[in-house]
């Protein structure tokens, strides 16, 4: 490919919320061993259950209880959180621009630009919305599919991550 491909989209909070909706997707702050130990905790309980022929809240159920609390306060507070970091980003509310070849891209935006060989990302993910370039293992550029003139660059972009970076889909 010797054919520059251009997106332009606005860095702004929907726009930025929507990647950040599949980052989190992506990379759950729980993983499986937290559900290794909430099995665990419940398993436990079951032999006290059948010998006293009642639930209680034992112990491990507060555990469970709190486990609860905690994960839906971090489904609340993530983007939260995100968006404030966001917003003090001196990019907030302008649009960048991004061009991608067979060498890297280049990332303009009002404030400056940037130039970044293909070895400076580690991964790729599309998603149905667009797609995420990581440089490490939380931090991405998100290039929803309204970011490209059309389709067509839409996945000429796709076929060139997936040669140039690990790649992977979801959705």
């Amino acid at each position: 490919m010797n054919e520059e491909i251009t997106a332009s989209m606005p860095f702004d909070s929907p726009t930025m919320l929507a990647g950040y909706k599949w980052h989190r997707r992506r990379s759950s702050a729980f993983g499986w061993p937290f559900w290794v130990a909430v099995a665990l905790v419940v398993i436990s309980t079951v032999p006290s259950i059948l010998s006293q022929g009642k639930i209680q809240m034992f112990p491990q159920y507060w555990f469970l209880v709190g486990a609860a609390i905690l994960i839906a306060l971090v489904y609340w507070l993530g983007p939260r959180i995100y968006l404030r970091g966001l917003k003090t980003s001196p990019s907030f509310a302008t649009t960048v621009s991004y061009q991608f070849s067979d060498e890297g891209l280049l990332v303009r935006m009002p404030l400056g630009e940037g130039k970044f060989d293909w070895d400076y990302f580690i991964e790729s993910i599309s998603t149905p919305d667009g797609a995420m370039i990581y440089s490490h293992k939380r931090a991405f550029n998100w290039l929803p599919k309204t970011a490209f003139a059309s389709e067509a660059d839409y996945n000429r972009f796709l076929q060139l991550i997936a040669e140039k970076t690990k790649h992977s889909k979801i959705g």
